[in-house]
């Protein structure tokens, strides 16, 4: 990858595990409901509480890419149905963010930010809404895209250009790097990017007609890739 000037990477469970946050953090905001807005807790299971969140995105397909516009507009949803105003939405998506951005990063992950961040330019392009201000790793990166901010979400390829133009980069001269084969693999290649698979779990490639240009179980092994 000498070509290669910029590292761009997705973050959920590739970063971190994800599997066990959201619940927590839905777990969280419903014993927060029941200590201070009991009647969204006395309303709803939170059972209920999901499948409103599921029925939104049902409703508003054309806004998948933005899960906080889709999120806000459930909790304001339950406000509504159990006698408060919006004001308590407004609380509530912070307490589900403040769950949210309680991520364990995996143990590979700051070193081998350390050193590629001395030879690369590195982004962030995500689907998610994580914080990275919050989880003390925004320094490394010249540049955060969200798909919220980008108005679209991969696995569209469109996401990769919007990257390569608002960097001033060539696709050949970004190498993107995620856990997902669909959204993060074939998504960049078919926008001309270098690809990364970041396979921490030695999981099988599903794809026959399109492998990643490079596999890695860490980042610390992609780190070494660079160098």
């Amino acid at each position: 990858m000498q070509q290669v000037r910029a590292i761009c990477f997705d973050l959920d469970n590739t970063f971190w595990d994800l599997d066990p946050v959201i619940p927590r953090a839905e777990r969280g905001l419903y014993d927060w409901y029941g200590k201070h807005h009991p009647r969204v807790t006395e309303r709803f299971t939170l059972s209920d509480i999901l499948e409103i969140r599921a029925m939104t995105l049902r409703e508003m397909p054309e806004m998948a890419h933005d899960l906080t516009l889709l999120r806000m507009t459930a909790l304001r949803r339950i406000a509504e149905e159990a006698g408060y105003g919006p004001e308590m939405a407004d609380a509530a998506f912070e307490v589900f963010q403040n769950e949210r951005n309680a991520v364990t990063l995996y143990s590979d992950v700051v070193p081998a930010l350390e050193n590629m961040a001395n030879t690369h330019e590195l982004f962030v392009l995500t689907n998610g809404n994580a914080n990275l201000d919050v989880i003390g790793i925004r320094h490394f990166f010249g540049a955060v895209f969200t798909a919220r901010e980008l108005g679209m979400a991969k696995p569209n390829s469109r996401v990769f250009d919007a990257v390569c133009e608002k960097s001033g980069m060539q696709p050949h001269e970004i190498a993107h790097v995620g856990d997902d084969p669909e959204n993060d693999i074939l998504a960049a290649a078919q926008a001309g990017l270098h690809t990364v698979w970041v396979n921490r779990s030695d999981r099988e490639w599903e794809y026959e007609d399109h492998y990643p240009d490079y596999v890695a179980a860490d980042l610390l092994e992609l780190a070494a890739l660079l160098r």
